[in-house]
């Protein structure tokens, strides 16, 4: 297993507020600028303003992975039916897109801050948990991309216990296996702030846990 990339969000401009810091393009390719907020320990963590996927690439082409990241969720979401949070893609992304509309396969929330995952625009399962609000959140999604034997689990604040758990599934939304970029949207304000922090992202589906990024200056 290797870890393919980290990102804590602190380097970028907390005086302004918005991830503008020199060479924040150069790994993020970005609708519009991000605003920060206060991460989990004293840093910085994106949130708001990213309704369309921002995307970076990924040093080679991957057919399994684990997505890990801390979500906060200030309210519930009212003006959309749900919010896809983070995702992979086979090609280059669209930045004017919506995350679902433009990866292989995604997770997110439903209006009522209930996980889901989804392959494209299509949700293939919801879970029964809620995130609470107010709080960090920490979500791991292990997955296996592939036309009839793919898979997806997904743990919450590391529980050995799956809170999605699917196998010998399609989870295959684009022409080609596999993923080459990474997306995320910690966004969809509809009514409140999301925020993402301590993110990871590793090329086996076996979720390493609950990480904290410790960014050097």
């Amino acid at each position: 297993m290797a870890v393919i990339l980290v990102e804590g969000f602190d380097t970028y401009n907390n005086d302004t507020n918005t991830l503008t810091a020199p060479g924040t393009l150069a790994r993020w390719n970005s609708y519009s600028t991000w605003p920060t907020m206060a991460g989990r320990w004293g840093g910085r963590a994106a949130y708001g303003g990213i309704a369309y996927a921002s995307y970076v690439a990924l040093p080679g082409s991957y057919t399994a992975g684990t997505i890990g990241f801390a979500l906060y969720v200030q309210s519930t979401f009212t003006s959309l039916a749900y919010a896809t949070i983070a995702g992979v893609s086979a090609t280059q992304p669209d930045t004017g897109s919506y995350i679902g509309n433009t990866s292989q396969i995604s997770i997110g929330l439903t209006s009522d801050l209930i996980v889901r995952v989804a392959r494209g625009a299509t949700v293939i399962a919801t879970s029964t948990y809620r995130l609470p609000s107010n709080s960090w959140t920490y979500l791991e999604m292990e997955f296996v991309i592939s036309p009839t034997a793919g898979a997806i689990r997904v743990y919450a604040n590391g529980d050995p216990t799956p809170i999605i758990n699917l196998s010998g599934i399609n989870t295959q939304s684009q022409a080609t296996a596999g993923y080459s970029y990474l997306c995320i949207a910690p966004a969809y304000t509809g009514n409140g702030t999301v925020g993402m922090d301590d993110l990871y992202l590793t090329d086996t589906d076996t979720r390493i846990g609950e990480q904290r990024v410790v960014t050097s200056y």
